[in-house]
């Protein structure tokens, strides 16, 4: 669990957790260095429109592989299959409260590669997003 607060607009904060296509994926790789390795939206159930472009609802597939080089040889890689669901919605004192909900799906999938050394492991992350004061989220 962590807990913080950063400067700037929740919809940045918001649009930088999300990826909604496989090059944004990519693109939070390389910003976030997270390890993965290889990435796949399986499914869109809600995609991102001109009116509402921070809300998704989307299957994926990654594999992380990154460990240090020291225990590289016997950490293996992991790959997950996952529900990512993303949106902004008032409270009921009119304020913004962006979300990003993640949790593994326990289903299988032609589109993802065959398993040989890879580990489905548990995931769930849930991130809020909400003004704190002035410019600044909590």
């Amino acid at each position: 669990m962590g807990l913080g607060h950063c400067e700037g607009l929740m919809e940045d904060d918001v649009y930088g957790s999300i990826a909604s296509t496989e090059e944004l994926m990519m693109v939070k790789t390389a910003y976030a260095s997270d390890g993965v390795v290889d990435r796949r939206i399986l499914s869109s159930i809600i995609t991102p429109t001109p009116m509402d472009p921070l809300r998704a609802l989307q299957i994926k597939w990654c594999v992380n592989g990154s460990a240090p080089k020291i225990v590289s040889s016997m950490v293996r890689k992991r790959d997950f299959v996952y529900v990512e669901s993303s949106g902004i919605v008032m409270n009921h004192s009119m304020k913004k409260l962006n979300w990003v909900l993640s949790k593994n799906a326990a289903i299988g999938y032609a589109q993802t590669p065959e398993r040989h050394t890879q580990w489905r492991p548990q995931q769930r992350e849930m991130l809020l997003f909400g003004w704190r004061i002035g410019k600044c989220i909590e």
